[in-house]
C-alpha cells in the first residue's frame, strides 16, 4: 500500500496527472500533498485525491491500447517478486510481469465493462490485488450477452483472471465503505515488523561491538535494556534519537489512514509478451506510430 501511494507515482512512471504538474516538487505526490493539504488530504484540490491511475514496466498508451517497445521503464523488483510467487502457487512458474496499471478508486468511482486484450500473451494470468476500500467486482463473459457474477473483494484480496477468464469482460460498478479498523491494524502490525527487526538488528550490532569488552554480558544487557526501554509498539511518537522522523511518521500514518478511508487502490499486473517474443514492427516506436496515424489524417 505505502508503495502504490508514495513510490510507484514517481517518474519515470507514468500518470494521469503528470501533464498538470508544474513544479518539480509536485511530481512527488504524496509529499507535495502532505506538506500542502496535511490538515485534509482528502480535500478535492490535493494531488492524491487527482491522482486515478500510473502505468508500471511497459507503459499502457490509453489512446492506442498498445504497448511500445520505447515506452517502458523499470519494473518494481518487490512488485515482481511477489507476483512471480502467486504465480507460481497456481502453476505459472514461467510468468514475467512487465506492465501493471495502479487504479486509484474513490467512493464515487466506477469502472465500465472491458476486456484486457492489449498484451500479445494471452495465456498468462492477469493478477489483480485490492487495498483499502471495497469493491464490487462484476465478471461476465466473452461477450456483454454474458450475465456478469459479482464478487465483493476486500483490502488485501487478490483476484486472478486466467485460461477460459482471461479475456472476458469485467466491471467495478461500486466501492463501498470497508472496515477501517482492519487497515489501521494492518499499517500498525507492519511498522511493528519493521521496528521489531530493525530494534534487533540493533542489538545484535551493539552485542558485537561489546567484543572488546571483558565483562560482554554486562555490555549486551546494558544495550538491550536500553532497547526495550523504547519498544512500546502502542506509541506514535515513540522517544528516540531521531524525535523528527518520528514526528513524520506519526503524520504519515494518520494522512495514510485519512486517504484509504476514501479510496480503493487496485493494482492490475501482467505479462505483455511470451517468452522470447518481441513486439511487431509497428509497436517498436511510438512516436513512428504518432506520425503514422497523422500522416493517414492528412492523406484523408
Amino acid at each position: 500500500m505505502e508503495e502504490c501511494i508514495k513510490t510507484y507515482p514517481l517518474a519515470p512512471n507514468i500518470t494521469n496527472i503528470d501533464s498538470h504538474l508544474s513544479s518539480v516538487d509536485q511530481h512527488d505526490v504524496w509529499r507535495y500533498s502532505k506538506t500542502n493539504y496535511s490538515k485534509d488530504i482528502t480535500s478535492k484540490d490535493s494531488l492524491m485525491m487527482k491522482l486515478r491511475w500510473v502505468t508500471l514496466g511497459y507503459h499502457y498508451d490509453w489512446d492506442n491500447k498498445k504497448y511500445y517497445t520505447d515506452k517502458h521503464s523499470e519494473f518494481p523488483v518487490d512488485l515482481s517478486r511477489l507476483c512471480k510467487y502467486i504465480a507460481s502457487v497456481l502453476g505459472y512458474l514461467s510468468f514475467t510481469p512487465e506492465a501493471a496499471i495502479v487504479n486509484y478508486y474513490h467512493m464515487d468511482s466506477t469502472l465500465a465493462g472491458h476486456t484486457d486484450h492489449s498484451e500479445l500473451d494471452h495465456d498468462a494470468p492477469l493478477i489483480s490485488i485490492s487495498f483499502g476500500q471495497d469493491a464490487i467486482f462484476l465478471i461476465g463473459g466473452l461477450t456483454k450477452e454474458t450475465k456478469p457474477e459479482a464478487i465483493m473483494l476486500h483490502s488485501g484480496d487478490i483476484c486472478i483472471m486466467s485460461e477460459q477468464s482471461r479475456l472476458v469482460y469485467h466491471a467495478v460498478p461500486r466501492i463501498m465503505k470497508s472496515e477501517m479498523n482492519r487497515i489501521e491494524k494492518c499499517i500498525l502490525t507492519c511498522n511493528k515488523c519493521i521496528d521489531s527487526y530493525s530494534e534487533q538488528t540493533n542489538l545484535e550490532h551493539n552485542k558485537k561491538s561489546c567484543d572488546k569488552v571483558t565483562d560482554e554480558r554486562t555490555c549486551y544487557n546494558q544495550r538491550k535494556q536500553s532497547c526495550d526501554k523504547h519498544s512500546d509498539f502502542g506509541q506514535f511518537d515513540r522517544q528516540s534519537d531521531s524525535a523528527e522522523k518520528s514526528r513524520e511518521t506519526s503524520i504519515d500514518e494518520k494522512l495514510f489512514c485519512d486517504y484509504l478511508n476514501c479510496t480503493r487502490i487496485n493494482v492490475n499486473i501482467r505479462q505483455v509478451l511470451k517468452p522470447n517474443e518481441r513486439f511487431p514492427e509497428h509497436q517498436n516506436d511510438l512516436s513512428c506510430s504518432v506520425e503514422s496515424k497523422k500522416l493517414k489524417l492528412d492523406t484523408n
